[in-house]
């Protein structure tokens, strides 16, 4: 639904980052996909969040954040405006001429959902946002897609085996199973998880 946080779940091998992969467009469902989907995927407006953050080390902070702009022909005092701005809204203005290899894990998932943030899309996908980063930090990530899910109204769609994680962010939750969706329901924070089933969290 549009402007929730939605989360996919299940155990390793159900096909959580396959069906998010397709979602975003970077798989087609189908190797006889026609042109028509080929093409609506291709117009997606949405972004993706990576578990190891695809930063270009090459690239400072500033540059990294520019690059979906730069791509778009974005005009040179629009990028400088818009990246700046997300820069103030994840807390890195400051290191915008900073390079990944001098950041912290917590401060390169910034630099990443500022990047995926700055061309302002409608959706973005997180594929374990939180997986490299210690308890800590990965509150303060959660934090930040919250604030982007509630200022923003942006759409988030989250994979993660970690049922904290979903448990904390998640309106709603998708439930893998071997390839197929078991079941779509809502949370229930009241219940414990037990190692058996994802099915008993929720309601």
């Amino acid at each position: 639904m549009k402007g929730e946080i939605f989360g996919l779940v299940g155990t390793s091998g159900s096909g959580k980052t396959t069906l998010l992969k397709i979602m975003n467009g970077f798989m087609l469902p189908d190797k006889n996909a026609n042109s028509s989907m080929q093409k609506a995927f291709s117009h997606l407006e949405s972004a993706m969040i990576f578990q190891n953050f695809n930063l270009l080390s090459n690239l400072n902070v500033f540059e990294n954040v520019a690059l979906p702009l730069e791509i778009r022909s974005t005009p040179e005092e629009q990028i400088t405006t818009k990246v700046n701005k997300m820069l103030d809204f994840v807390g890195l203005r400051q290191f915008a001429t900073a390079y990944p290899k001098t950041l912290s894990g917590g401060q390169k998932q910034r630099v990443a959902i500022a990047r995926a943030l700055v061309y302002e899309p409608k959706i973005i996908f997180c594929d374990e946002p939180t997986f490299a980063l210690d308890e800590m930090t990965s509150q303060e990530i959660l934090k930040l897609l919250q604030t982007t899910n509630q200022k923003l109204k942006t759409t988030i769609v989250l994979v993660s085996h970690n049922v904290a994680v979903i448990k904390s962010l998640c309106h709603r939750v998708a439930i893998l199973e071997q390839g197929k969706l078991s079941k779509i329901a809502t949370l229930n924070p009241s219940c414990k998880f037990e190692a058996t089933s994802y099915q008993n969290i929720f309601i």
